[in-house]
């Protein structure tokens, strides 16, 4: 019976046909699924369909554009029994275009599909407003990082060690009372710093362990994704702590004035230069637009640079973001010192001599409010801003 009436399909395929009457033509879909947005970037699930003439399920490759914004893990998407999935991003924070209507295109085969997505516009609080908390030390703080537990560990003058732990400053005993400049977090959530008269203080725990280098004052430190720690130096040195010692491995013959790492990348500013690792090695590379660059510090998508650029009249601040060879230059009025990214939230705060400034949604930065100058600054969590500088008071932002 079953194939009797195997024939009589067949039968009628066949006279279907011959009739002219010709059985479904090869087709793409394209259409969204899902889409979450956490702040920054709109992240939307794209379903794909294909399939032959005669609805048989297609494979092969889809391409996928858009005029802005990105296809995470690549643009090329390959059906498995007719079907795939994508993921689009876009972040309305770098691109305006990201807000609003925004077309997707597929391509399969010679065959075409569109589908739109809305991207939606970040709402941020109107205003920053501040609680001044005491850190019960009379001394200047210089460099502040967030760990993962959701503190903060600042250093600064005469060897002042601060841990912050909700809104309390604790201070820590270093053991030494040299100037320290520097500080990064490494693994578990351990704050390594350095500074002058070749200090690095290496956290056991409970306590720190001090490791000296004669001849040397360290200016800057950070932690790659691989574990290796890199030190800059004051001589423009550049270091590599293999967990016994310290190994010069680039001079770059100017002051190390900042380092910032992510992956298996590394970038260190100095004095007009700037320097890359990677691949296991430090190379100098070319500074990506006219200016000095000082500060070099990495975002959750980019590279940042900071620095200076001087005019005829006037010495104005220069932010730079990558990746390369990318590069997009923004001019505030006055010299950036620090930047910082609140976590998983619409936004970006830029530290100059003289200003606090915060990025709004179209890309354009607005002067904020601030009781003082500080000298370094972080965000612990989202909605959160650390600000540190002069001696004896802090400010964290209040909800």
């Amino acid at each position: 019976m079953k194939s009797v009436r195997a024939v009589v399909i067949a039968a009628l395929a066949v006279w279907v046909s011959a009739c002219g009457v010709p059985l479904s033509d090869p087709e793409l879909r394209i259409s969204p699924d899902r889409s979450t947005f956490d702040g920054r970037a709109e992240r939307v699930i794209l379903k794909l369909r294909a399939w032959e003439a005669g609805e048989i399920p297609a494979g092969g490759v889809v391409h996928l554009t858009a005029p802005v914004g990105q296809f995470i893990g690549g643009a090329d998407i390959i059906l498995s029994e007719g079907f795939a999935t994508a993921t689009y991003a876009c972040s309305p924070v770098d691109e305006a275009a990201c807000v609003g209507s925004i077309r997707i295109s597929a391509e399969w085969n010679g065959h075409h599909a569109t589908t739109q997505v809305i991207g939606i516009e970040p709402m941020l609080p109107e205003s920053v407003k501040w609680e001044v908390v005491p850190t019960r030390v009379n001394a200047a703080l210089l460099a502040i990082a967030a760990a993962r537990d959701g503190s903060a560990w600042a250093v600064g003058e005469r060897g002042v060690v601060l841990h912050l732990v909700g809104r309390e400053w604790t201070r820590v005993p270093s053991g030494v009372g040299s100037t320290l400049r520097a500080v990064t977090m490494g693994a578990n959530d351990a704050p390594v710093v350095v500074g002058d008269d070749g200090v690095m203080l290496l956290w056991s725990g409970d306590h720190f362990e001090p490791l000296f280098v004669d001849g040397e004052d360290f200016t800057a430190v950070a932690y790659d994704g691989m574990g290796v720690l890199h030190v800059g130096a004051k001589s423009g040195l550049l270091f590599e702590y293999t967990g016994a010692r310290l190994d010069p491995v680039l001079d770059l013959r100017t002051p190390v004035l900042s380092i910032a790492a992510q992956g298996v990348e590394a970038w260190a500013t100095a004095d007009g230069m700037l320097a890359r690792f990677q691949s296991g090695a430090w190379l100098s590379v070319p500074v990506p637009v006219p200016g000095r660059i000082t500060l070099a510090q990495t975002g959750r998508d980019a590279l940042w640079l900071g620095g200076e650029r001087s005019g005829a009249t006037t010495v104005s601040g220069l932010l730079v973001s990558g990746p390369m060879p990318q590069w997009r230059s923004t001019a505030l009025p006055e010299p950036v010192r620090a930047i910082a990214e609140v976590p998983d939230v619409a936004e970006r705060f830029a530290l100059t001599t003289a200003h606090l400034y915060r990025q709004l949604a179209d890309g354009r930065w607005d002067s904020i409010d601030c009781p003082t100058t500080p000298t370094a600054m972080t965000s612990r969590a989202a909605g959160d801003l650390v600000l540190v500088g002069a001696p004896g008071i802090s400010l964290l932002r209040t909800h």
